[in-house]
């Protein structure tokens, strides 16, 4: 990996700070990942305490760690928001990785990613192929839905009455 790309990597942790630290661990010798940011988005458990705890402790050569709490749980979003807004107002990213805490993958992968994102001039944003534990390739996408749908989506009644409508194929 060229070592002048700013790669910062996004954790959102809530309840959940054994997982969270399980996968910071993994990328501490990382390549490709320079920044590593763990945003505790009001873990109502302990895990605020533990994720400062093993902050104290981390050492590493190639990556740094950095942690931040909310003051308010805003939701899935919200807390990668604000991973994303600390990495853009101090570290300079190059790039942007939001992982889930449950999540693995390598750094050729994240080499992968970069190599498609440079490829294209419009592209903005790339995922890897989901696997299970054995290794198997799992499809996963979004369906662009149809206009008609996606209003029969938003409302919550509309939701309900139309369900067998709505699901994908």
């Amino acid at each position: 990996m060229d070592a002048d790309t700013n790669i910062c990597a996004v954790i959102l942790n809530y309840n959940d700070a054994q997982t969270t630290i399980k996968l910071t661990e993994s990328w501490k010798n990382s390549n490709a990942i320079r920044n590593i940011i763990i945003v505790d988005n009001c873990s109502t458990d302990d895990s605020w305490e533990n994720l400062r705890a093993f902050k104290e402790e981390f050492v590493s050569d190639k990556v740094q760690l950095h942690l931040f709490r909310t003051t308010e749980n805003g939701g899935y979003g919200s807390g990668n928001q604000a991973g994303i807004d600390y990495a853009v107002q101090y570290l300079e990213p190059d790039y942007i990785i939001i992982a889930n805490p449950d999540v693995h993958f390598s750094d050729d992968c994240v080499k992968r990613l970069k190599e498609v994102l440079e490829a294209r001039e419009d592209g903005a944003i790339a995922s890897a192929m989901v696997t299970d534990p054995e290794g198997r390739e799992l499809f996963s996408y979004w369906d662009l839905q149809p206009m008609w749908k996606d209003l029969l989506d938003t409302a919550p009644l509309a939701r309900r009455m139309f369900a067998p409508v709505l699901k994908p194929p």
